[in-house]
């Protein structure tokens, strides 16, 4: 770790026992929140199996008053835990729809201050970076440079990056200089359980 105040494993399961995950999903699929598997929550979109979703939060290093972008947020589980952690957060999601009700969800559960955004994943939100962190909430193929240069010098982004099938767990750390080091990790199925 690079700091010691920084977020570790253990401090992120903590923290998600104060953001219900059954809060997320549909009704008829709650009972299945509290199990590691990823979970429909409409428009052909999952809630990553929450092992995957905390070990990027651990990857990301995250220190209160950070701001934080959060890509394809879905209906807005990991920026609910981002803000526990007293980050400045913002979201995006590509489907109106789920954009619409994460927003209200979010206000019922009080996070009204996340702030969410109707936008594709690739176009992230240029108009508040930089940000120092960035998480991927979706698996991709790849990130997309344009994310990428919304990443703050010393910014790190997270992301399960693969197939659908398989991912591996990646860490990009952007320099004070620019460049982009980059980080494997294990690999996972951050879309296992209803699919």
């Amino acid at each position: 770790m690079r700091e010691e105040k920084s977020v570790g494993l253990a401090e992120v399961y903590d923290v998600a026992s104060c953001v219900n995950r059954a809060a997320f999903v549909h009704p008829r699929l709650r009972s299945w929140a509290s199990k590691d598997v990823a979970l429909p929550i409409g428009c052909n979109r999952y809630l990553m199996r929450p092992s995957v979703l905390f070990r990027l939060i651990e990857l990301l290093q995250v220190e209160a008053g950070q701001q934080a972008l959060v890509l394809s947020m879905g209906s807005g589980y990991s920026a609910a835990l981002l803000a526990e952690k007293g980050l400045r957060v913002y979201g995006t999601e590509e489907h109106g729809l789920i954009t619409r009700e994460s927003r209200k969800l979010l206000d019922a559960l009080g996070y009204p201050t996340v702030l969410i955004r109707y936008k594709r994943l690739e176009q992230g939100w240029p108009e508040y970076a930089p940000f120092q962190r960035i998480l991927v909430s979706c698996v991709v193929e790849d990130i997309p440079s344009s994310v990428l240069e919304q990443l703050a010098p010393d910014g790190i982004l997270t992301a399960a990056v693969g197939s659908d099938s398989q991912q591996q767990i990646v860490r990009l750390h952007k320099k004070e200089n620019g460049t982009i080091e980059k980080e494997y990790f294990e690999y996972c199925s951050a879309l296992a359980g209803f699919r």
